[in-house]
């Protein structure tokens, strides 16, 4: 069998990788062929893959699963903790397990980076998957074309053909590629959204001094930005502004915010933030992303709300592998593809949904946040062992390593509602009462 993966990054790589093993155990022949125009050897946007770069614990551990561990060259940063800054205060959440948690580069690093390609975690996913096999060209795809029933093929930016019994689709949603196949394949890419990202230097004894091992995330008022992460590499932030479309002038603005500018130690964002970029992230699923010689991953199918495409790879990279290799390219395999899909992530997004709304009300009103970093406090002063509920909610909802379903399930519960709805009580009698000794 024959399979052309278009694309080099997480999904692509992954979905080489597990196939090549799949096929090694099941002593089944397999020629395996990536495309990757840029395969992450240039420093800046024209060799990044568009990403904040933080890998989860449970992300960690299904790689070492695979035989991939991650060397000190591409972990720029242990995360530890996350740091919240709401309207109503500050909060350090506590990390609930012991699994580590990495930020990387995802491409060659900032334009300025000193060091070279060994820094990118995409390319050791990429020399990995070469390493068990794989055929990399370093060429750009500008067609994908089903050939009758039995074949496919692939067209070079210079009118070269490779057909092959199936496509793996892993070029993402910030490819031009994405919205070219309608026509031949029927595929269209996923809703998304905007994302004004930015690579910031800084001193490296200023990270550790007030960044260190935590990622940021701040929730202020703003008409355009949901919220901003704040992501430590050595001598790096990874900046990145989610809402509706921001730009970077909305960044820009919203660094300079009287809550969020003396974090940066009186950096000017609009001289610092030189290495930036726009890229989409889906908000949705893409249609025509499976038939009988085709399979999209990754995000260039579906993704977690408001996450990166790791999860979404290593997922969708696992069920292409599996079903292909105990069967065959075809409408069964395609028919059982997308039901895989869309259970892991049509409900679980539509919980993310409202589990971002509750936060975007909890934490952007001063008198609820408030309310909530003080049960938050609570929890904290509780005896070792006991549970800390919220904490372990945000948590997860911030670190992404569990489904946004069982996330809902836990801040619906009893136990929680009631607590913070006493907190809330309290926080409403103690400004009532601070308001009428006041107007005394």
């Amino acid at each position: 069998m024959k399979v052309i993966i278009v694309g080099g990054g997480p999904a692509g790589s992954l979905s080489a990788i597990r196939l090549l093993q799949e096929a090694e155990d099941l002593g089944r022949e397999l020629r395996v062929i990536v495309y990757e125009a840029k395969p992450f050897k240039r420093r800046g946007p024209v060799g990044c893959n568009f990403c904040a770069g933080v890998i989860t614990a449970r992300t960690v551990e299904k790689l070492s699963k695979l035989g991939i561990e991650l060397p000190q060259g591409v972990i720029q940063r242990r995360i530890e903790s996350f740091y919240y800054v709401t309207e109503g205060g500050e909060t350090e959440l506590i990390k609930k397990n012991h699994g580590e948690i990495y930020s990387v580069f995802r491409g060659g690093g900032p334009r300025h980076l000193e060091h070279g390609p060994e820094s990118s975690f995409d390319r050791h996913l990429l020399l990995r998957a070469e390493e068990l096999g794989a055929e990399i060209r370093e060429e750009r795809v500008s067609a994908i074309e089903q050939r009758g029933r039995d074949s496919i093929a692939v067209i070079g930016a210079d009118e070269s053909e490779e057909t092959a019994d199936l496509v793996i689709g892993a070029f993402g949603v910030n490819s031009s590629l994405a919205g070219k196949l309608k026509a031949n394949l029927g595929y269209s890419p996923p809703q998304c959204v905007s994302v004004a990202q930015a690579e910031i230097e800084m001193d490296e004894a200023q990270i550790e001094r007030v960044f260190g091992n935590k990622l940021f995330a701040f929730a202020l008022r703003h008409p355009t930005i949901r919220f901003l992460a704040a992501t430590p590499k050595r001598r790096y932030l990874t900046i990145t502004a989610v809402g509706k479309d921001p730009s970077l002038d909305h960044l820009i603005e919203y660094m300079r915010h009287p809550r969020v500018a003396p974090f940066f130690g009186g950096i000017d964002p609009e001289q610092a933030l030189n290495c930036n970029c726009h890229p989409r992230m889906p908000v949705g699923f893409a249609k025509g992303a499976a038939s009988s010689r085709f399979l999209a991953v990754g995000d260039a199918y579906a993704s977690r709300f408001y996450k990166n495409g790791l999860g979404s790879a290593l997922f969708s990279a696992d069920a292409v592998a599996n079903l292909v290799m105990h069967g065959s390219p075809g409408k069964a395999t395609a028919k059982a593809y997308r039901s895989k899909m869309v259970r892991r992530f049509y409900a679980s997004n539509r919980c993310g949904k409202i589990l971002f709304v509750l936060n975007d009300i909890t934490h952007k009103s001063r008198w609820s946040s408030r309310a909530t970093l003080a049960f938050l406090e609570h929890e904290r002063s509780k005896k070792k062992g006991k549970k800390r509920r919220l904490n372990n909610l945000m948590w997860s909802l911030f670190a992404g390593d569990r489904s946004y379903c069982r996330i809902l399930v836990d801040a619906l519960r009893p136990g929680l509602v009631s607590g913070l709805l006493l907190w809330h009580t309290r926080s409403l009698l103690r400004g009532g009462i601070n308001w009428l000794s006041g107007r005394r």
